[in-house]
C-alpha cells in the first residue's frame, strides 16, 4: 500500500513555475484558412467533426502547430485566441511539445484534454485566473508527448521503487495521469526549485525520486526554459535513491527492485 500522495494535484503547488514572463519559444501566426477537423468535444463527451479558422503557430525551435479556433463562435476574434494560447505554448520545454500537432479551441466550461496529437482547449475554463494556465498547458502537453512513459517497463519499475505517488490524481489514475502530474513536478524541483517554497521541494523530492532519476535519464530538451546543462540531484534525491540501492551519480535509470 503506497504512502499517502503529498498533493491533491500538481498544477496548484508549482502554480508559479512557468510565468507569462518568461521567454516563448512562440516566434508568429499565419492565417490558413477555413476547414472541418475531428476533435474530442467535452460539451457532447465524444468526438465530433467541427469547423474552425485555421492558423498555423511557428516556433524558433522548428517546430509549427496548427491552431484551431471555432468558427462559429470565435470568428471575429479568432486570431486573438489563436495569439492568446500559442504564446503559453510556446513556454513549455521542446520536449513536451514534440507531438503536439494542434491545439483545438472551443466554447466551454469544461476540463482541457491533451490527446493523440492535439490539446483541447475549452475556453470557458480560465485557468489563468488561478495563475495555472502555463502549468495546465505542461500537464496536457505531457499527456501527449510522454503517453508512450505510461507503460513503459522503466516507468513501472521506478512507480514501484517510489514509496507514492506524487498526487491523489496520479494514485487514482496509475496508468493515466501519472507522468503527466509528475513530470509538472519535475520540472518544477529541477529547473524552477526558486519558484516552489522548500516544503514543496522536499515533497517532491522525497515523494518520487525514482520519477526524477527517470525523468532526468530520458534528457528531453527543455528550451525555453533552460539549456541542456549537467543536472544536480538534491541531497534528498540523493539520499532517498542510495537508501533503495541506486547510485545518484549513475545518469542512466536502472531502477532496482
Amino acid at each position: 500500500m503506497p504512502a499517502a500522495p503529498p498533493f491533491a494535484n500538481t498544477t496548484f503547488p508549482c502554480s508559479d513555475i512557468i510565468r507569462a514572463t518568461d521567454p516563448t519559444a512562440f516566434t508568429g501566426l499565419t492565417y490558413v484558412g477555413e476547414g472541418e477537423r475531428p476533435v474530442w468535444d467535452w460539451r457532447v463527451k465524444d468526438g465530433t467533426t467541427l469547423t474552425f479558422v485555421l492558423y498555423k503557430a511557428t516556433y524558433d525551435d522548428g517546430m509549427t502547430v496548427e491552431i484551431r479556433v471555432e468558427r462559429d463562435t470565435f470568428k471575429e476574434q479568432a486570431e486573438n485566441y489563436a495569439v492568446y494560447y500559442s504564446k503559453p505554448f510556446g513556454q513549455l520545454p521542446t520536449g513536451v511539445r514534440t507531438r503536439v500537432k494542434a491545439l483545438s479551441i472551443m466554447t466551454g466550461n469544461h476540463d482541457w484534454g491533451g490527446g493523440i496529437n492535439d490539446i483541447t482547449i475549452h475556453n470557458g475554463r480560465n485557468y489563468a485566473l488561478t495563475n495555472t494556465l502555463e502549468e495546465t498547458f505542461l500537464h496536457e502537453a505531457a499527456h501527449t508527448s510522454l503517453v508512450d512513459y505510461n507503460l513503459s517497463e522503466e516507468w513501472k519499475a521506478a512507480q514501484r521503487a517510489d514509496d507514492t505517488f506524487i498526487s491523489d490524481y496520479a494514485l487514482r489514475y496509475p496508468e493515466r495521469e501519472d507522468v503527466a502530474e509528475s513530470y509538472v513536478a519535475y520540472v518544477a524541483v529541477r529547473y524552477r526549485a526558486d519558484r516552489i517554497s522548500k516544503s514543496v521541494a522536499d515533497l517532491i523530492s522525497r515523494a518520487i525520486p525514482h520519477r526524477i532519476a527517470f525523468f532526468d535519464a530520458q534528457q528531453l530538451p527543455m528550451h525555453p526554459i533552460a539549456p541542456r546543462r549537467p543536472l544536480h540531484k538534491t541531497a534528498i534525491e540523493q539520499m532517498a535513491l542510495h537508501n533503495r540501492g541506486i547510485n545518484p551519480q549513475n545518469q542512466s535509470y536502472e531502477p532496482q527492485e
